[in-house]
Formats: structure tokens, sequence, C-alpha cells
């Protein structure tokens, strides 16, 4: 079988582009190979790209405005670069219609969110460091990915999944209330959990790595 070519999304700056290590190396220890792929504006080459990936990770950064998703702003909020932005957007839409395998980290499950129509809670205090506890739904895909209805996760995010978009459900929520994981409502693989899996050294962040190769590997 053909090793399957994962695709992630990029911080810019002026100078690079870059993502964190940890996605690549949990990425390749998965069985995938990582591909890099930078902001581009014209929706020919967007698509070009998607035709040399099997499945794609949609890393975390800073915010996406809340204008987006009819929200006002707030002081904390930080926003990404309106290029890489764009980008994102347009990238995370056509993954959704064209049904790629795709696992979404933090700002990743946010993205997927706001591109399947739905709404984020601008500023989640209690949120931005240390770990805490998520509850998984019994049944959902991703509890079968885990093997796991119940875990401990890192936490780094300010922001949260409010109401779901389309074809989305919720499926984790921190004890707290919080909405930690989203998944698809229909057969595709969509996994989108808002903890970062790529720092954790854990059966539970491996396996959603491997379930994202395998589903890509199967397309």
């Amino acid at each position: 079988m053909a090793i399957p070519r994962i695709g992630l999304n990029t911080s810019l700056s002026s100078e690079r582009v870059a993502v964190g290590y940890g996605y690549i190396e949990k990425v390749r220890q998965a069985g995938g190979a990582p591909v890099l792929l930078p902001p581009v504006s014209a929706p020919a080459m967007l698509a070009r790209q998607l035709e040399v990936v099997d499945g794609i990770v949609f890393v975390g950064g800073a915010d996406y405005d809340p204008a987006l998703y009819g929200k006002p702003t707030h002081p904390k909020v930080e926003l990404v670069p309106k290029e890489r932005q764009d980008y994102d957007l347009a990238l995370c839409r056509a993954v959704l219609a064209r049904r790629i395998p795709a696992l979404g980290i933090c700002g990743g499950l946010q993205l997927v969110n706001i591109a399947a129509g739905g709404t984020l809670v601008v500023h989640v205090e209690g949120h931005a460091t240390g770990e805490h506890t998520v509850a998984v739904t019994e049944g959902s895909a991703l509890a079968r990915v885990l093997q796991a209805t119940s875990l401990a996760v890192n936490t780094s995010h300010h922001q949260a999944a409010d109401a779901a978009g389309a074809n989305l459900r919720v499926v984790a929520r921190a004890e707290d209330g919080v909405i930690e994981a989203l998944e698809a409502a229909d057969a595709r693989f969509l996994l989108a959990v808002q903890w970062h899996p790529e720092r954790m050294q854990t059966p539970e962040s491996a396996r959603l790595f491997a379930a994202l190769v395998r589903a890509a590997a199967s397309s």
C-alpha cells in the first residue's frame, strides 16, 4: 500500500511559513508522509495542492476574525494574517466538500467549525494552560478511535466551538462544559479536538494520527 500524503496548513509571517514539528513527527510515526501547504491565493493552485494529498491535519495558531461567524471581537483576540485566514477557510471548505479525511487540532477544530457555518465562543477563561479531563460520547467515532470515553488532555486555547456547524456533532466536553471535540455526523472521516495531541506521548494521541493515516490510505 502506498504511503498516504498528509497535508498540513502552515503559519505565516513576512519571512517564513512554518508548522510545529510535533505535528510532522506524529504524522510520520503514524506512517504518513507530511506535506506542508503554504497559503496560495489562486483557487486553481489550491485545487492543485489537494491533488497531491490524501488527508489533512488542520493545525492551530492565532485567532480567526470573529466577524466571520457574526460575533464581536474581544481584547484577548489575536488575529492570524488575513492571507492565512482566507487560505485556511478556502482549504477547509474544499476539504469538507471533497470529503478528504481530516483531523483538526485546537485552532484547527475552530477552523473546521467556522468553515462548516458554526460559531465560536470568542473568549474562554481557564483553558490557556494546564490539563483537564474530557468526557467523550460513548459510541462516537472519536471514542472508537481513542478506545476511551474519558481522558486527561492538555489545554492551550482561549476560544472554543459554540454552535456546531452543518453536519458536525459535539462528541466531547471538558468538566466545565466547554466543547472539546467535534466529528462528522455522517460516515466521512473528520475528527477535530480542542487539545494538542501532537504534544502528548499517550496511546490515545497516537491513535488519532493513526486513524487519519488509515483513512487517508484507503480514500
